[in-house]
Protein backbone atom coordinates (compact mmCIF):
# COMPACT_ATOMS: atom_id res chain seq x y z
CA UNK A 1 0.00 0.00 0.00
CA UNK A 2 1.40 3.38 -1.04
CA UNK A 3 0.68 6.12 1.48
CA UNK A 4 0.10 9.39 -0.36
CA UNK A 5 -0.47 11.61 2.63
CA UNK A 6 -1.25 11.36 6.30
CA UNK A 7 -2.48 14.09 8.60
CA UNK A 8 -3.62 14.15 12.20
CA UNK A 9 -4.97 16.80 14.55
CA UNK A 10 -5.07 16.68 18.33
CA UNK A 11 -6.76 19.46 20.28
CA UNK A 12 -6.81 19.80 24.07
CA UNK A 13 -7.29 22.79 26.39
CA UNK A 14 -6.75 25.44 23.65
CA UNK A 15 -3.67 23.63 22.35
CA UNK A 16 -3.52 21.72 19.10
CA UNK A 17 -0.99 20.14 16.79
CA UNK A 18 -1.37 19.26 13.09
CA UNK A 19 0.98 17.03 11.11
CA UNK A 20 0.98 16.33 7.38
CA UNK A 21 3.41 14.07 5.51
CA UNK A 22 3.95 13.03 1.93
CA UNK A 23 7.00 12.01 -0.09
CA UNK A 24 8.21 15.61 -0.54
CA UNK A 25 7.10 17.40 2.59
CA UNK A 26 6.67 17.16 6.36
CA UNK A 27 4.46 19.88 7.82
CA UNK A 28 3.85 20.54 11.50
CA UNK A 29 1.53 23.20 12.89
CA UNK A 30 1.35 23.88 16.60
CA UNK A 31 -0.85 26.32 18.51
CA UNK A 32 -0.55 27.33 22.16
CA UNK A 33 -2.10 30.37 23.87
CA UNK A 34 -3.35 31.73 20.55
CA UNK A 35 0.03 31.62 18.77
CA UNK A 36 0.37 29.42 15.69
CA UNK A 37 3.69 28.13 14.37
CA UNK A 38 4.06 26.19 11.10
CA UNK A 39 7.23 24.31 10.16
CA UNK A 40 7.75 23.13 6.57
CA UNK A 41 10.42 20.42 6.14
CA UNK A 42 11.07 20.01 2.39
CA UNK A 43 12.85 16.83 1.24
CA UNK A 44 15.35 16.93 -1.64
CA UNK A 45 18.43 15.12 -2.91
CA UNK A 46 20.55 17.93 -1.49
CA UNK A 47 19.09 17.37 1.96
CA UNK A 48 16.17 18.72 3.97
CA UNK A 49 15.36 22.42 4.22
CA UNK A 50 13.20 23.80 7.02
CA UNK A 51 11.02 26.93 6.74
CA UNK A 52 9.27 28.22 9.88
CA UNK A 53 6.40 30.72 9.89
CA UNK A 54 4.46 32.43 12.70
CA UNK A 55 0.71 32.88 12.14
CA UNK A 56 -2.14 34.89 13.56
CA UNK A 57 -4.68 32.85 15.59
CA UNK A 58 -7.26 32.89 12.76
CA UNK A 59 -4.83 31.67 10.10
CA UNK A 60 -3.90 28.09 9.29
CA UNK A 61 -1.95 25.97 6.82
CA UNK A 62 -3.15 24.93 3.37
CA UNK A 63 -1.89 23.15 0.30
CA UNK A 64 -1.68 26.48 -1.47
CA UNK A 65 0.69 27.94 1.12
CA UNK A 66 2.71 24.72 1.01
CA UNK A 67 3.11 25.12 -2.77
CA UNK A 68 3.90 28.83 -2.37
CA UNK A 69 6.82 28.20 0.00
CA UNK A 70 7.94 25.13 -1.95
CA UNK A 71 8.24 27.35 -5.04
CA UNK A 72 10.41 29.84 -3.14
CA UNK A 73 12.50 26.99 -1.73
CA UNK A 74 12.98 25.48 -5.22
CA UNK A 75 13.57 28.56 -7.38
CA UNK A 76 14.95 31.02 -4.82
CA UNK A 77 12.51 33.74 -5.87
CA UNK A 78 9.04 35.00 -4.97
CA UNK A 79 6.39 34.11 -7.61
CA UNK A 80 4.82 36.94 -9.58
CA UNK A 81 1.30 37.61 -10.87
CA UNK A 82 -0.05 38.20 -14.36
CA UNK A 83 -3.08 40.46 -14.77
CA UNK A 84 -5.84 39.94 -17.33
CA UNK A 85 -8.41 42.79 -17.55
CA UNK A 86 -10.69 40.46 -19.53
CA UNK A 87 -10.26 37.63 -16.97
CA UNK A 88 -8.97 35.36 -19.75
CA UNK A 89 -5.66 33.58 -19.10
CA UNK A 90 -3.89 31.62 -21.83
CA UNK A 91 -1.85 28.58 -20.83
CA UNK A 92 0.57 26.13 -22.44
CA UNK A 93 1.05 23.06 -20.27
CA UNK A 94 3.92 20.64 -20.93
CA UNK A 95 2.33 17.20 -20.74
CA UNK A 96 3.18 13.58 -21.69
CA UNK A 97 0.95 11.62 -24.10
CA UNK A 98 0.08 7.90 -24.07
CA UNK A 99 3.27 7.10 -26.03
CA UNK A 100 5.49 8.78 -23.48
CA UNK A 101 6.18 11.72 -25.79
CA UNK A 102 6.19 15.39 -24.81
CA UNK A 103 2.88 17.09 -25.59
CA UNK A 104 1.86 20.72 -25.13
CA UNK A 105 -1.73 21.52 -24.18
CA UNK A 106 -2.92 25.04 -25.03
CA UNK A 107 -6.18 26.58 -23.90
CA UNK A 108 -7.69 29.67 -22.28
CA UNK A 109 -9.00 29.57 -18.71
CA UNK A 110 -11.80 32.09 -18.23
CA UNK A 111 -13.42 33.25 -15.01
CA UNK A 112 -16.99 34.38 -15.65
CA UNK A 113 -18.43 37.35 -13.80
CA UNK A 114 -15.10 38.97 -12.91
CA UNK A 115 -13.49 41.94 -14.70
CA UNK A 116 -9.90 41.83 -13.45
CA UNK A 117 -8.24 38.61 -12.33
CA UNK A 118 -4.67 37.77 -11.41
CA UNK A 119 -2.94 34.50 -12.31
CA UNK A 120 -0.17 33.02 -10.18
CA UNK A 121 1.72 30.21 -11.94
CA UNK A 122 3.69 28.09 -9.48
CA UNK A 123 5.09 25.92 -12.29
CA UNK A 124 4.69 22.22 -11.43
CA UNK A 125 2.86 23.02 -8.20
CA UNK A 126 -0.22 24.47 -9.88
CA UNK A 127 -1.87 27.52 -11.44
CA UNK A 128 -4.08 29.79 -9.33
CA UNK A 129 -6.42 32.58 -10.51
CA UNK A 130 -7.49 35.20 -7.97
CA UNK A 131 -9.71 38.22 -7.64
CA UNK A 132 -7.85 41.53 -7.87
CA UNK A 133 -7.71 42.15 -4.09
CA UNK A 134 -5.21 39.30 -3.70
CA UNK A 135 -2.15 41.52 -4.19
CA UNK A 136 -2.84 43.15 -0.83
CA UNK A 137 -2.76 39.81 1.02
CA UNK A 138 -0.11 37.43 2.29
CA UNK A 139 0.11 33.72 1.31
CA UNK A 140 -1.97 32.66 4.31
CA UNK A 141 -5.01 34.75 3.33
CA UNK A 142 -4.67 34.74 -0.46
CA UNK A 143 -6.43 31.40 -0.81
CA UNK A 144 -9.68 32.97 0.39
CA UNK A 145 -9.88 34.71 -3.01
CA UNK A 146 -8.99 31.76 -5.26
CA UNK A 147 -11.48 31.61 -8.13
CA UNK A 148 -9.95 28.80 -10.18
CA UNK A 149 -7.00 26.43 -9.83
CA UNK A 150 -5.32 23.94 -12.16
CA UNK A 151 -3.13 21.03 -11.09
CA UNK A 152 -1.03 18.43 -12.88
CA UNK A 153 -1.35 14.76 -12.06
CA UNK A 154 1.95 13.33 -10.91
CA UNK A 155 2.65 11.66 -14.29
CA UNK A 156 1.63 14.79 -16.27
CA UNK A 157 -0.98 12.90 -18.30
CA UNK A 158 -4.02 14.74 -16.87
CA UNK A 159 -5.08 18.12 -15.55
CA UNK A 160 -7.47 18.76 -12.65
CA UNK A 161 -9.36 22.07 -12.84
CA UNK A 162 -11.25 23.30 -9.75
CA UNK A 163 -13.60 26.23 -10.42
CA UNK A 164 -14.71 27.71 -7.09
CA UNK A 165 -16.57 30.53 -8.84
CA UNK A 166 -18.89 28.04 -10.60
CA UNK A 167 -18.69 25.43 -7.80
CA UNK A 168 -17.46 22.60 -10.03
CA UNK A 169 -14.37 20.58 -10.91
CA UNK A 170 -13.27 18.36 -13.77
CA UNK A 171 -10.27 16.38 -15.00
CA UNK A 172 -9.10 16.27 -18.62
CA UNK A 173 -6.49 14.17 -20.44
CA UNK A 174 -3.92 15.36 -22.99
CA UNK A 175 -6.55 15.15 -25.75
CA UNK A 176 -8.83 17.57 -23.85
CA UNK A 177 -11.26 14.72 -23.13
CA UNK A 178 -13.15 15.13 -19.86
CA UNK A 179 -12.51 12.10 -17.66
CA UNK A 180 -13.82 13.40 -14.34
CA UNK A 181 -16.39 16.02 -13.37
CA UNK A 182 -18.57 17.08 -10.48
CA UNK A 183 -20.00 19.86 -8.31
CA UNK A 184 -18.52 21.48 -5.21
CA UNK A 185 -20.59 22.17 -2.11
CA UNK A 186 -21.49 25.86 -1.72
CA UNK A 187 -21.76 25.58 2.06
CA UNK A 188 -18.56 23.68 2.76
CA UNK A 189 -15.34 23.43 0.76
CA UNK A 190 -16.03 19.75 0.09
CA UNK A 191 -17.07 17.68 -2.90
CA UNK A 192 -20.86 17.50 -3.22
CA UNK A 193 -20.91 15.20 -6.26
CA UNK A 194 -18.73 13.82 -9.01
CA UNK A 195 -19.02 11.68 -12.13
CA UNK A 196 -16.59 8.89 -12.93
CA UNK A 197 -16.88 5.95 -15.32
CA UNK A 198 -20.42 7.13 -16.20
CA UNK A 199 -21.57 7.03 -12.56
CA UNK A 200 -22.70 10.05 -10.54
CA UNK A 201 -21.83 10.14 -6.85
CA UNK A 202 -23.59 12.50 -4.40
CA UNK A 203 -21.94 13.37 -1.08
CA UNK A 204 -24.37 14.16 1.76
CA UNK A 205 -23.13 16.25 4.71
CA UNK A 206 -24.68 16.86 8.12
CA UNK A 207 -25.14 20.25 9.82
CA UNK A 208 -21.55 20.15 11.12
CA UNK A 209 -20.22 19.78 7.60
CA UNK A 210 -19.18 16.17 8.12
CA UNK A 211 -19.79 13.49 5.52
CA UNK A 212 -22.79 11.38 6.51
CA UNK A 213 -23.71 9.44 3.36
CA UNK A 214 -22.74 8.79 -0.26
CA UNK A 215 -25.41 8.04 -2.86
CA UNK A 216 -25.13 6.91 -6.46
CA UNK A 217 -27.57 7.10 -9.37
CA UNK A 218 -27.43 3.35 -9.95
CA UNK A 219 -27.64 2.52 -6.25
CA UNK A 220 -24.15 1.02 -6.08
CA UNK A 221 -22.51 1.30 -2.69
CA UNK A 222 -19.15 3.02 -2.47
CA UNK A 223 -18.74 3.85 1.20
CA UNK A 224 -18.71 2.52 4.73
CA UNK A 225 -19.73 5.02 7.42
CA UNK A 226 -20.37 4.39 11.10
CA UNK A 227 -21.63 7.30 13.19
CA UNK A 228 -22.94 8.10 16.65
CA UNK A 229 -23.33 11.29 18.70
CA UNK A 230 -19.65 11.40 19.70
CA UNK A 231 -17.92 9.20 17.13
CA UNK A 232 -17.52 9.02 13.36
CA UNK A 233 -15.64 6.24 11.58
CA UNK A 234 -15.74 6.62 7.77
CA UNK A 235 -13.91 4.99 4.88
CA UNK A 236 -14.95 6.04 1.39
CA UNK A 237 -13.73 6.40 -2.16
CA UNK A 238 -12.78 9.88 -3.36
CA UNK A 239 -12.20 11.07 -6.97
CA UNK A 240 -8.89 12.83 -6.42
CA UNK A 241 -6.32 14.01 -3.88
CA UNK A 242 -4.03 17.04 -4.01
CA UNK A 243 -0.53 16.70 -2.55
CA UNK A 244 2.51 18.95 -2.44
CA UNK A 245 3.84 17.20 -5.55
CA UNK A 246 0.77 16.94 -7.79
CA UNK A 247 -2.67 15.38 -8.17
CA UNK A 248 -3.75 11.74 -7.87
CA UNK A 249 -6.95 10.71 -9.69
CA UNK A 250 -8.74 7.53 -8.64
CA UNK A 251 -9.50 4.76 -11.14
CA UNK A 252 -10.99 1.26 -11.04
CA UNK A 253 -7.62 -0.50 -10.77
CA UNK A 254 -6.18 1.89 -8.19
CA UNK A 255 -8.90 3.14 -5.86
CA UNK A 256 -8.15 6.30 -3.93
CA UNK A 257 -9.88 6.35 -0.55
CA UNK A 258 -9.97 8.42 2.60
CA UNK A 259 -10.34 7.13 6.15
CA UNK A 260 -11.42 9.30 9.07
CA UNK A 261 -11.92 8.65 12.73
CA UNK A 262 -13.42 11.29 15.03
CA UNK A 263 -14.01 10.91 18.75
CA UNK A 264 -15.32 13.97 20.61
CA UNK A 265 -15.43 14.32 24.36
CA UNK A 266 -15.85 17.37 26.56
CA UNK A 267 -12.73 19.53 26.26
CA UNK A 268 -10.90 17.17 23.91
CA UNK A 269 -11.06 16.31 20.22
CA UNK A 270 -9.08 13.85 18.10
CA UNK A 271 -9.20 13.72 14.30
CA UNK A 272 -7.12 11.39 12.13
CA UNK A 273 -7.26 11.46 8.33
CA UNK A 274 -5.39 9.19 5.96
CA UNK A 275 -5.51 9.24 2.15
CA UNK A 276 -4.15 6.19 0.35
CA UNK A 277 -3.91 4.81 -3.17
CA UNK A 278 -4.46 1.04 -3.35
CA UNK A 279 -2.89 -1.44 -5.73
CA UNK A 280 -5.12 -3.30 -8.22
CA UNK A 281 -5.51 -6.29 -5.87
CA UNK A 282 -6.14 -4.07 -2.84
CA UNK A 283 -8.66 -2.03 -4.84
CA UNK A 284 -10.68 -5.14 -5.71
CA UNK A 285 -10.59 -6.33 -2.09
CA UNK A 286 -11.64 -2.88 -0.82
CA UNK A 287 -14.62 -2.59 -3.18
CA UNK A 288 -15.71 -6.16 -2.36
CA UNK A 289 -15.39 -5.45 1.36
CA UNK A 290 -17.51 -2.29 1.11
CA UNK A 291 -20.21 -4.16 -0.83
CA UNK A 292 -20.35 -6.93 1.78
CA UNK A 293 -20.56 -4.41 4.65
CA UNK A 294 -23.58 -2.67 3.10
CA UNK A 295 -25.23 -5.98 2.21
CA UNK A 296 -24.87 -7.02 5.85
CA UNK A 297 -26.37 -3.70 7.03
CA UNK A 298 -29.33 -4.11 4.66
CA UNK A 299 -30.04 -7.57 6.06
CA UNK A 300 -29.55 -6.38 9.64
CA UNK A 301 -31.74 -3.27 9.54
CA UNK A 302 -34.32 -4.08 6.83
Amino acid sequence: MEIISESSTVEYNRKYAVTYKDKELDLEEYCERGENTITYNFHSLKGNKIVEQKLDPDQNSSQFTVAYFKYINTYGTIPTFKLSPESNHGFAFKMIDENGEDYVMKFVAEVAGHKDTYCLNLEEFGVYIFDKEVLEKDPYTMEMDILLEIYFTEDRTKLLIVDYDQHEFYGIDVHYKRILSGKLSKTYADISSYIQDGEKYDFIYDKKGELSEIKTFSGDVVSYIEKSDNMCNATYRIPYAKTSYGVIISDQDHVLYESRYRNTEEGEQDIDTTIRLLTKEESENFLNYVEKIWLYNDILYN
